[in-house]
């Protein structure tokens, strides 16, 4: 099943408790019950490890990374910019920095 991975940083001024609603009410409502998607979880940074430093409490460089489990890629992007996907994409301008978003898509290296 291919996976997406998306990681982003907030909006400079958003703060996580305002992420946290905007995931809660609206993102992870919506966002499950989409046709292509088969599982989907958020997850919000606390530690990295960045090439060789030492691990870093401060200044993570993403600090939000949602894993999707969908159908197919090319039609979850299709459904990002779907109609019914509009209140998701809305709300998480008003939060998400898009210029740090990355969408990965992947599929498991099976033995």
């Amino acid at each position: 099943m291919p996976k997406v991975v998306v990681i982003y940083k907030l909006k400079p001024g958003a703060t996580i408790a305002q992420y946290r609603k905007f995931s809660r009410e609206i993102d992870q409502v919506i966002t499950p019950k989409q046709k292509v998607v088969e599982k989907f979880e958020v997850f919000e940074v606390t530690d990295h490890i960045q090439g060789s430093a030492a691990p870093e409490k401060k200044n993570h460089p993403y600090q939000v990374i949602e894993i999707i489990d969908v159908k197919d890629f090319g039609e979850w992007v299709k459904t990002t910019q779907s109609e019914g996907f509009k209140k998701v994409i809305d709300g998480w301008a008003k939060v998400g920095d898009g210029d740090t978003l990355i969408m990965l898509g992947g599929k498991k290296i099976e033995k």
